[in-house]
Formats: structure tokens, C-alpha cells, sequence
């Protein structure tokens, strides 16, 4: 099972993240940050160096990729010609298109390798995150008419999370954090627009028809899911109840991270329905 959570840049999705992994560990559940699961499956998690990971996850995602070239060849073609439009040098453009085909990849590895007792956790190695690379940049935005023709053809996750927060928070913390594809010494102006795109983007993506049947809106600014009709996939209903359980413990303000607390409320089994 694969749960992705996408969000503007400094969102809160990786603290989230975690936050679900305790919360499953905690009831004997197997959840795991997309990472950890990559890097267990060749028995490398052992290591601890953030770039020798990454770069180990990065190679075999890539030549993942690669073998499913025929079934991905629209998509293929549609993420080359996205990044080589883009504004940038050329080093930047294969950036853009290195990235996101490695998410891919990541998403097949996922698939294959991952059973229906396992609920892996994508916060920023998610295939539909790969759109805030490939449409949102410093220049300008490039999504106009083209997100569309990207999430008919990309595959999905059985559940997608969006963690909305106020744009005023994202912009203050992205001004405090940087972000790698806002140049050094952009004025407040600039930080500000690029975050605008993402959440006018990311707010598109949310009305998208075809992705309502597996989407959750988490309010970050309350640490609460969005009121829905109760869901009738029990994927997506277990979801929602990993999601909420890893909320409990944040107070209702800005800051997923300020909560300490070892309670976490009853979660059942994973369901064995897969999608």
C-alpha cells in the first residue's frame, strides 16, 4: 500500500510522516517512510549517511525507470519535453527530469516490493509531488494546460494526503529554510510568488475528478482531515485513521512537530483489499 503525502514545500509532510511511522510501529503495524522500505529491501538501511543513501535509492530507481520504459512511454516523453521547455540552464532541466523520473521508478519499486500488510509513506519521493518540480519554479509558472495531461498519465498511489497550511506560514518558513530551486538572496517578493504557484497548483491537482476517489485534505493549520463522505475504500478509510492517530498528538496550532506524547488511538489491522 502506498501513501503519498504531497504539499507546498515546507508544508510539514515529512514530520507527518514520521509521526505515522510511531504511531504504527507503536501498535505493531508496519509502516514505513518510503526510504527506509527502498533501502531494507537490498539490506542497506543500515546506513546512515544521508547522501550515500540517496544516491543508492536515486540508481536503482533509475534503472527501474528504465524497465518500464513501454509502459510509461507517454509519460516519458511528456516529463522530457516539460523539463527541456523550462526556463534554467541545461544542468537545471536534467535535474527537473532526473527527479522526477526517479520517482517513477521509486513508485514500481514500491509496487512490486511492498505486500498488503505494509503501508509505505512517500512525503517527498511521490510521483504526484514530482509536479510541484516539474511546474513550479522561480521564474514563473509553467502548469497552465500541461498538469492536466500529467496526472491522466501518471500512476497513482492507492491514497493521496494533501497537507494544506496557511500560505503567510509556508512563505516564513521556505524564507528561513531555502529551497533549491529559489536562487540565494531572493528578496521576500520572489519566495512569495514561487509559493503562490504551489498552491494555486496544488489546489488544481485537488479538484482534479480523477483523483477524488482517493484523496484526503489535511488542514494543518487545525491538525485535522477535512470533512468527507465517510470513504467506501477501506484503504482509504484505514488511511484517514493513520493520518488522524498521527495528528492526535500535535496541538491545534501551526506546528505539527510541538507535540511529545507516547498515546496514540486504537488503529486496526491494514485491509488486505488492494486497488
Amino acid at each position: 500500500m502506498q501513501i503519498e503525502l504531497v504539499g507546498c514545500t515546507s508544508a510539514g509532510k515529512t514530520t507527518l510522516a514520521r509521526k505515522m511511522v510511531k504511531v504504527g510501529q507503536a501498535v505493531g503495524i508496519d509502516v514505513q517512510l518510503s526510504d527506509d522500505f527502498l533501502l531494507a529491501c537490498i539490506g542497506l538501511n543500515w546506513i546512515a549517511n544521508e547522501f550515500i543513501r540517496r544516491r543508492i535509492m536515486e540508481l536503482w530507481a533509475l534503472l527501474t525507470c528504465l524497465l518500464f520504459l513501454r509502459k510509461y512511454r507517454a509519460l516519458f516523453r511528456f516529463i522530457i519535453r516539460t523539463c527541456f521547455r523550462t526556463s534554467g540552464s541545461w544542468l537545471y532541466r536534467i535535474k527537473l527530469a532526473r527527479v522526477t523520473l526517479r520517482k517513477i521508478g521509486i513508485h514500481e519499486i514500491i509496487r512490486r516490493r511492498s505486500t498488503d500488510r505494509q503501508a509505505v509513506l512517500l512525503d517527498n519521493e511521490g510521483i504526484l509531488q514530482a509536479s510541484h518540480t516539474l511546474f513550479v519554479h522561480a521564474s514563473g509558472p509553467s502548469f497552465t494546460g500541461c498538469l492536466t495531461d500529467f496526472l491522466r498519465l501518471m500512476p497513482l498511489p492507492d491514497v493521496i494526503a494533501y497537507l494544506k497550511q496557511p500560505e503567510q506560514l509556508l512563505i516564513e518558513r521556505t524564507q528561513a529554510r531555502g529551497h533549491n530551486r529559489i536562487p540565494e538572496g531572493s528578496d521576500s517578493g520572489e519566495v512569495a510568488s514561487f509559493i503562490s504557484q504551489a498552491v494555486l497548483m496544488f489546489e488544481e491537482i485537488r479538484g482534479y475528478p480523477g483523483l477524488a476517489d482517493r484523496l484526503l485534505i489535511i488542514d494543518g493549520e487545525r491538525n485535522r482531515l477535512e470533512s468527507r463522505e465517510a470513504p467506501t475504500d477501506p484503504l482509504l478509510e484505514w488511511a484517514a485513521d493513520l493520518i488522524r492517530a498521527g495528528l492526535a498528538n500535535a496541538p491545534a496550532s501551526n506546528q505539527l512537530d510541538a507535540g511529545n506524547t507516547s498515546e496514540y488511538p486504537a488503529l486496526k489491522a491494514i485491509p488486505t483489499t488492494q486497488q
